[in-house]
């Protein structure tokens, strides 16, 4: 676990938005999973919202509950929020925005956060438009995560379409990227989970480069078709 010690108070504007800060938030969100894996099952037929939105705010409950546990006294976490973009009409809803008490000017608090988008996959969708067209571009124009370097994607597979891998939803998701001239994901895996990838890619409205770090989630054992 992650010593608490760890999280004084950001001096700086930019200094919650490092990546080894963010690593830990990845962490925190890996170890939701396993808890999840453990704790929950999904009946298609008994739920009743819509359910990319039941297994992110079972997530975000999670987390919440796991924080503590894993060094941080210090987020609020909130499940689709209001992207608050200065000077652009149109705000998406943010799946994950994760918000740190411990910046040092108040006025940062509402400024400064992270976003995780959520996406589900299964038998029924199309993995270049709900995860890219969706997802990924929504990020490299600004409509999420606007004043931060870092983002999260996390990826609910609830089945493997075509008895595809992990691997083949990987290849379909970077030909897509590499269609219009974005890079690749790359695997980066955590110490205690391999599925986790990173794109690195140029934003369309400020030329700057975003790090999004994609959480490719397996539900296949905790969720029935029935």
């Amino acid at each position: 676990m992650l010593d608490p010690s760890n999280f004084k108070y950001f001096e700086r504007f930019d200094d919650f938005d490092s990546e080894e800060y963010f690593n830990k938030i990845i962490n925190l969100a890996i170890h939701t999973y396993f808890k999840i894996l453990n704790t929950k099952t999904y009946v298609k037929s008994e739920m009743i919202r819509k359910r990319e939105n039941e297994y992110r705010d079972d997530f975000v409950d999670t987390m919440t509950t796991l924080q503590e546990d894993y060094g941080f006294n210090n987020l609020i976490i909130n499940s689709e929020p209001q992207e608050r973009r200065e000077n652009v009409k149109e705000r998406g809803l943010l799946d994950i925005k994760i918000q740190y008490r411990n910046l040092r000017d108040i006025k940062f608090v509402n400024k400064c956060y992270h976003t995780i988008e959520c996406k589900r996959f299964g038998n029924d969708l199309n993995i270049n438009d709900n995860y890219y067209e969706n997802g990924i571009l929504e990020f490299l124009d600004g409509k999420y995560s606007s004043n931060t370097n870092f983002a999260g994607m996390i990826c609910f597979i609830e089945e493997f379409k075509n008895n595809w891998s992990m691997e083949d939803i990987i290849l379909k998701i970077n030909e897509k990227l590499n269609e219009n001239d974005i890079s690749s994901l790359n695997n980066t895996p955590h110490e205690d989970y391999k599925d986790v990838y990173r794109l690195t890619a140029l934003r369309d409205y400020n030329d700057k480069n975003i790090h999004i770090i994609h959480l490719m989630l397996d539900y296949t054992s905790i969720f029935s078709n029935n």
